[in-house]
């Protein structure tokens, strides 16, 4: 190992317990981002393509170049949280400064006014950009929380464990509920006016509890100077573990995209029913809210990655099953809870595994840069979100998908059902190989006794 700038304080929080009130308090961050960026994800190209009438390719590329622009953008945010100096911490000043920002954005997003065809893109790109950008300055410090907080792979299992929990309660409220409240309105552009609004102000509010809410107390115990950008994006490529779970990340939120974001068209266009979205939405998404339930044993017992596997395997089957008649609601619905429960794992393991490589690269590299981390994860991230965003846009336009229309060509059933089913099929089997290679936690210890010896002698 060479030389280390700094070392991290493990004395108080490798090994204890935060308490339920602070894993509440955590959470509710999600919550607060969960009540518009459910919307964002699950209904944005439905809202694009069938209330405001924009073409479907024309929608997939403006998701596309808005993530893919954002998710650079992300390196830099990173860099300045990880510059951030305050008694607070790291990450939580950015909670206070930006929730009302990111509240304000996302209402903007579903106020499309009158304009020319050319004038109502503009505003789409221009508005979805700047949210994107808005969602990264909340979220990417949020995520640093989670190594700040504790240090322990175990305890931030458990911190993940809740905040999926509650956000993925509120996700299936709003998944199941949202368009039944618009349609209930009129279901035109004022009443999804009038419904985000609602949620906009929630927004923040559940932020700011996260905010007072936690405590970030894992930090480096011997800090000779600022690590510059460069060194530490140096260092960072010197991580073959981050590359795996950019990897992972990329692919998790290419899938989570696009199954939240078909689920409405395969409703209305395989099935014929749109109220049966609420179905689908609650066999989706309760399922992962049971799982994270009874996932925190089997993580203590096997661990992160196995356990993340074995929710790959779950997942899988989950596919398989509605591959086998997708015009059956049994079958659909059995698969959709099935996989759920798969995804449960994974979603609880997936930040936890990501701090693994944050010590890591500060065994490998002497630099402990958890902002420069997640950002670049979240880079993965969001080119993974926007793709498969895009995906939906771009298959459904090049197989004749005409957005409000009623029957829609078979090429274009097909490729609802690809999307919903067969896809995410494949990137599964793609997930398990990556996650095969990601070794780290065997190392761990040796990791963390050697960076609790160089803290001692310095």
């Amino acid at each position: 190992m060479s030389r280390v700038d700094s070392a991290t304080n493990t004395s108080n929080t490798s090994h204890s317990s935060i308490s339920v009130r602070e894993r509440v308090g955590y959470a509710m961050g999600e919550v607060g981002v969960s009540f518009v960026w459910v919307v964002l994800t699950a209904f944005i190209t439905f809202f694009y393509t069938d209330i405001v009438g924009i073409s479907a390719l024309i929608v997939g590329n403006i998701l596309a170049a808005a993530r893919i622009l954002d998710g650079f953008v992300d390196l830099g945010i990173g860099a300045l949280v990880d510059k951030t100096k305050s008694g607070k911490g790291k990450g939580r000043p950015w909670l206070i400064w930006m929730c009302i920002p990111f509240a304000i954005l996302s209402f903007l997003v579903f106020t499309v006014p009158d304009l020319s065809p050319t004038g109502v893109i503009v505003y789409a790109t221009v508005t979805y950009v700047l949210v994107n950008i808005a969602y990264s300055t909340v979220f990417i410090p949020y995520n640093v929380m989670n190594t700040t907080i504790v240090q322990d792979p175990y305890q931030r299992s458990i911190l993940t464990i809740f905040r999926i929990f509650f956000s993925m309660t509120v996700s299936v409220i709003i998944t199941s509920e949202f368009i039944n409240i618009v349609n209930y309105f009129g279901g035109d552009q004022s009443s999804w006016i009038k419904v985000m609004a609602v949620c906009c102000i929630l927004c923040p509010i559940f932020i700011f509890f996260s905010y007072k809410g936690t405590t970030e107390r894992v930090r480096p115990s011997v800090v000779h100077k600022e690590i510059p950008f460069k060194r530490a994006f140096k260092g960072l490529l010197r991580n073959k573990f981050w590359f795996i779970m950019l990897a992972v990340q990329f692919i998790v939120a290419f899938i989570v995209s696009i199954s939240n974001a078909i689920n409405l068209y395969f409703a209305q266009y395989v099935f014929g029913d749109v109220t049966i979205m609420s179905a689908i939405a609650i066999s989706s998404l309760l399922p992962i809210v049971i799982g994270m339930l009874m996932v925190g044993p089997v993580i203590k017992r096997f661990g992160n990655r196995n356990t993340a596997l074995s929710g790959i395997l779950i997942q899988f089957v989950g596919t398989i099953i509605m591959a086998i008649d997708p015009y059956s609601l049994i079958f659909l619905i059995t698969g959709l809870v099935i996989k759920g429960l798969g995804t449960a794992p994974i979603m609880a393991t997936l930040p936890s595994m990501m701090g693994d490589t944050v010590e890591y690269g500060e065994w490998k590299t002497g630099m402990r840069t958890e902002g420069l981390v997640f950002s670049a994860a979240s880079v993965g991230n969001k080119l993974g979100a926007g793709l498969g965003a895009a995906a939906i846009g771009w298959i459904l336009g090049f197989a004749g998908y005409i957005g409000g229309k009623e029957e829609q060509t078979l090429q274009a059933i097909f490729a609802i059902k690809s999307l919903m089913i067969y896809i995410p099929m494949g990137l599964t089997v793609i997930l398990g190989i990556l996650l095969m290679m990601f070794t780290v936690e065997k190392k761990r210890p040796l990791i963390i006794a050697e960076l609790e010896q160089l803290r001692n002698q310095t």
